[in-house]
């Protein structure tokens, strides 16, 4: 029995050293590993702009569908875009927001979030449109799909 016990020590032994000296080839050869993949935060020529253009410490309120990932790629604090106008100034001014950003994936083909608060920021004066931006999102989508371009818009509160 002890030299059963042996022989299956010495097996695992072996294994484990083929499976440690296997491991680095494995690694570097499967491409589709989580580490081995570029970070892809969209929409990218607007983050671009958010970093380039409005300070960190800026609060932005975002139409559903774009908050988390403009948080991650600019650090800055992210409200989300109420549906309705009704107390959108009130809010304003309670979260001390001065940047407003949408897009036409969210407005018109996808959900269509907040439309009428868009339609608001669009008709009031009180509202400066700072950028217009392309996003390319053709590494998500197929080629005859509307959401693979988009336009998103950046607001200044200047009232």
């Amino acid at each position: 029995a002890n030299g059963m016990i042996a022989r299956q020590k010495q097996w695992t032994y072996l294994l484990m050293a083929v499976l440690i000296f296997m491991a680095p080839f494995w690694i570097t050869t499967h491409q589709h590993m989580a580490f081995f993949q570029e970070l892809v935060i969209e929409p990218k020529n607007t983050i671009d702009f958010i970093s380039n253009n409005i300070p960190q410490s800026a609060n932005l309120m975002i139409q559903p569908g774009y908050g988390l990932r403009i948080m991650q790629g600019t650090g800055n604090n992210i409200v989300g875009m109420p549906e309705k106008p009704d107390n959108f100034m009130e809010l304003i001014e309670l979260y001390d927001t001065h940047y407003f950003i949408f897009g036409e994936i969210y407005t018109n083909y996808h959900g269509k979030y907040s439309v009428e608060t868009i339609n608001f920021i669009k008709t009031n004066q009180n509202f400066e449109l700072i950028a217009t931006l392309n996003e390319d999102y053709s590494r998500f989508y197929r080629e005859n799909d509307p959401k693979r371009k988009d336009m998103i818009k950046i607001y200044k509160f200047t009232g």
